[in-house]
C-alpha cells in the first residue's frame, strides 16, 4: 500500500522570548475510494527537520525516531493515532486512538500534553478551506490554538509548555503531512506569520 509524507519549515528562525503567531488556511481532500486517513502537524523546532516520517507521526519524525531538536508539535489527526501511546511510536499518550483530534506533544521525546476532540465543532475535513491560528506567548510558557468560527478566531485550547525562553534561543515554524494509503491530499494557502527574528 502506498504511503506519502512531507514536511517543510520556514526559512527564518524566530525569537520565542517574544510572541510568535502564525496562521494558515487548509483543506484536506479525499483522493481515493478508501476512507480518509492521515492528517497534518504544525510545529516549532530549534533546527530544521530534514526527514519526513510515517503516518503514525503525520510526517513529523525521523522514521519513528523523534526529531532531535523539537520543541512543540500540534497534530490535526483524521485517523487519530498521534494521541495514542504505542511502544513503536510514542511512550506517552492515551490508550486508544481518537479520530479527528488536535493533539499537542512537547520536546524531543514527544511528551504527551493534551488531546481535544474536534468533530463536534471543527470537522478536520470540510468542502471549503478552514483557517487555524497559533500563538506562542508569555516567554514560551503558553501555547494557544484557534480556529476561524464565523467572522473571528475562537480558542480551541491554551496549554502551558513549562518552558521559559531567553533571547539567545530561536525557533523555526513548520508543517508536516502524511497519508498512509495516499487517500488524502492537503492544500495550504495564506500562510502568515507575525514574529520577530
Amino acid at each position: 500500500m502506498s504511503k506519502a509524507s512531507l514536511n517543510f519549515t520556514h526559512i527564518s528562525a524566530f525569537d520565542p522570548a517574544k510572541d510568535i503567531v502564525w496562521s494558515f488556511s487548509y483543506k484536506i481532500e479525499n483522493t481515493g475510494t478508501l476512507p480518509l486517513d492521515g492528517g497534518f502537524t504544525t510545529y516549532l523546532d530549534f533546527s530544521v527537520p530534514t526527514v519526513s516520517g510515517p503516518e503514525n507521526t503525520l510526517g513529523y519524525s525521523n522514521n519513528y525516531n523523534p526529531i532531535n531538536n523539537s520543541f512543540l508539535v500540534a497534530a490535526f489527526d483524521v485517523y487519530g493515532s498521534f494521541c495514542q501511546k504505542k511502544s513503536d511510536t510514542f511512550t506517552t499518550g492515551i490508550a486508544s486512538r481518537t479520530p479527528n483530534t488536535l493533539t499537542i506533544r512537547l520536546s524531543t521525546n514527544y511528551t504527551y500534553l493534551t488531546s481535544i476532540p474536534l468533530a463536534s465543532f471543527f470537522p478536520l475535513s470540510a468542502p471549503d478551506f478552514q483557517s487555524l491560528r497559533f500563538q506562542l506567548t508569555n516567554l514560551g510558557n503558553t501555547f494557544n490554538v484557534f480556529y476561524m468560527g464565523g467572522d473571528s478566531y475562537q480558542k480551541i485550547t491554551s496549554i502551558e509548555t513549562g518552558k521559559t525562553f531567553v533571547d539567545s534561543e530561536k525557533l523555526y515554524i513548520g508543517m508536516s503531512w502524511s497519508s498512509n494509503a495516499c487517500t488524502s491530499k492537503l492544500k495550504i494557502k495564506d500562510f502568515h506569520y507575525q514574529a520577530q527574528n
